[in-house]
């Protein structure tokens, strides 16, 4: 519009973020391998082959570095990019130094070219730790700037771009995923950039709030170098513009993308004729999913709504969607005006429920997770307004129960990928291991085997009445929890409009005053795994002392101590599953 003659590049986000975006999943190997030559001949800048999916959704014997390295015999023209979120790398904790060294190590190895990085709070030093190492590695770095809010700056953000540049990256991106940042002031943004720094600039953005696609566009005409782009059937809903759409719209513009249409239109056609059906019950359909102009007014997007209410869901308390919503609000301003940029959204979107749940009118934060405690501590970054001192203050009465990190390099180097993996998922292992055990134990003649078709996908369950335990198993991976018929353990829904008899019986008190010598029986707060035990039977603790973790909604949460005095019992063991309302430990207090 304003500039001619632009030649800009594509850069294909198909295969991960677009798919996910979607569809809720990343798309099977099986089905990439079909697509990935028509891909490569199409002509982009980079394809993005891996991200936190491909390492999140990893289970039992799949290794997601060897996905990359198939990925990449299939690639033999076209750079493959990942992103990573600087030291959280594609996790929720933050990693140390070793384990991000190896990390990015063991990627460049399995065939990846570019890393995008980016930090959440833009904190150039956390990038900075990544960028080292890629060039060790003599890969390339595409460094990011966040958008935060639809009212950040050019000028604030070109003070950023500087920074970068100063770390001697190979380009910039301005990276929206939350899809806030207006036309107009994409614009704007791109414009700056390119008048005062001389790399490359690409721009990245979701259609969350429905006008995505216009600023990609628009960042099109201010002259950016390169756009994310997916393969038309992969947009729509909240993901990004079309390469083909892009093309066409810039066509009278005079501006070459050097695309090969040929090639994309093969590809759509493929995945259409062979791939889609696999996805038909994960298509997003939920309206909350869609772009919403509306929600822009609060900064809040559709997909944060969306794991609001799958949490809700679960916990049979959708009516509490509205409600939610408030909490997070809230929870932002109080935590920093953080953006909603993985990992911290569903940092938020987990402390939202715990707030929703059990805080009362005058006692808030009743329940604080691990990853706001470290935000609060600035594990995380600083934020660009001040954190409440309330919170703050809460979160320093959590005792610290974070393992120690004194894995050496080459300890680490020996480590297959499994187990790699584990140190930046430690939740992983819990799960993974248990499964395994699980299914090798000795059946007694009582074992019953079942057949159960669920989603699309069908499942083996074996039930041993000698052994309260079930084994589950589908063909790609096993999974293993405890029944409902162990002693200890009794399940009761959430909420329910209608209670039934047993609900409407009194329940024990979860926490009472302390008085000397009175037990008090701590219950789970919601269904989870024990990921962590910090205290044994016999300890003595004090008031708000963390007992043991428990990890519930990706995100672990420390269970405190009602009251002084010594732990006479602890009902379960490192890897077990807990349902709601489960006796965790009991304390006679002192």
């Amino acid at each position: 519009m304003k500039n001619q003659n632009i030649k800009l590049k594509i850069n294909d986000v198909s295969l991960v973020e677009a798919h996910i975006g979607r569809f809720s999943r990343e798309m099977d190997m099986e089905d990439m391998i079909r697509i990935l030559p028509m891909l490569d001949d199409a002509g982009f800048q980079f394809i993005e082959t891996a991200g936190f999916e491909t390492f999140t959704s990893a289970n039992g014997d799949s290794d997601p570095f060897e996905k990359i390295r198939t990925i990449k015999n299939y690639i033999k023209k076209t750079p493959c990019m990942m992103k990573i979120s600087s030291v959280h790398l594609v996790g929720r904790n933050r990693c140390p130094d070793l384990v991000i060294k190896e990390f990015i190590k063991r990627s460049c190895e399995s065939g990846i070219d570019i890393f995008r990085v980016y930090d959440p709070l833009n904190d150039i030093s956390s990038i900075k730790i990544c960028s080292d190492e890629i060039k060790k590695n003599k890969k390339k770095i595409e460094a990011c700037i966040c958008i935060n809010s639809p009212a950040d700056k050019a000028e604030t953000l070109l003070e950023k771009a500087l920074e970068l540049e100063k770390l001697k990256v190979q380009s910039l991106c301005v990276y929206d995923p939350q899809g806030v940042l207006h036309p107009e002031n994409t614009f704007k943004i791109i414009k700056t950039l390119k008048e005062k720094i001389k790399l490359p600039v690409s721009f990245g953005t979701r259609n969350t709030m429905g006008f995505g696609d216009i600023s990609s566009y628009e960042a099109a005409c201010a002259g950016s170098d390169s756009i994310d782009c997916c393969v038309w059937v992969f947009s729509g809903k909240n993901s990004f513009i079309s390469c083909e759409s892009l093309a066409c719209l810039l066509k009278n513009k005079k501006t070459d993308t050097s695309l090969n249409m040929e090639a994309l239109v093969k590809a759509r056609e493929i995945y259409l004729k062979f791939c889609s059906l696999n996805y038909a019950d994960s298509l997003n359909t939920d309206l909350l999913y869609s772009p919403d102009p509306v929600l822009s007014d609060k900064n809040i997007p559709g997909r944060v709504r969306t794991m609001l209410k799958k949490e809700l869901f679960d916990l049979n308390a959708e009516d509490s969607l509205e409600k939610g919503i408030g909490h997070i609000e809230k929870i932002q301003k109080d935590l920093g005006s953080i953006p909603f940029i993985y990992p911290l959204d569903k940092m938020m979107v987990t402390q939202a429920v715990n707030n929703l749940i059990f805080d009362e009118k005058e006692d808030e934060y009743k329940i604080i997770s691990k990853h706001v405690k470290d935000h609060c501590l600035g594990k995380n970054g600083k934020t660009s307004e001040k954190i409440s001192a309330k919170v703050i203050s809460l979160a320093k009465k959590i005792e610290s129960f974070e393992e120690s990190s004194s894995e050496k390099k080459d300890h680490l180097s020996r480590l297959n990928n499994r187990k790699f993996l584990e140190l930046i998922f430690p939740d992983k292992e819990t799960s993974v291991s248990r499964a395994s055990e699980a299914l090798k134990k000795k059946k007694t003649a009582n074992c019953r085997k079942f057949n159960v078709y669920i989603n699309n996908n069908f499942y083996e369950v074996e039930v041993d009445t000698d052994d309260p335990e079930v084994r589950i198993s589908d063909y790609a991976q096993p999974v293993f929890c405890k029944t409902a018929s162990s002693p200890k353990k009794q399940a009761r829904p959430f909420l329910k409009k209608e209670k039934t008899e047993m609900e409407n019986k009194p329940e024990q008190k979860e926490i009472a005053v302390s008085e000397k010598g009175e037990k008090f029986r701590v219950n789970s707060p919601m269904p989870g795994t024990i990921v962590k035990l910090l205290k044994n039977k016999g300890d003595i603790v004090e008031k708000n002392e963390a007992v043991l973790v428990l990890e519930a909604m990706k995100m672990e949460n420390p269970i405190l101590s009602p009251a002084k005095g010594k732990i006479e019992s602890i009902n379960f063991n490192t890897g077990e599953t807990a349902l709601k309302n489960d006796i965790l430990f009991e304390i006679n207090g002192q």
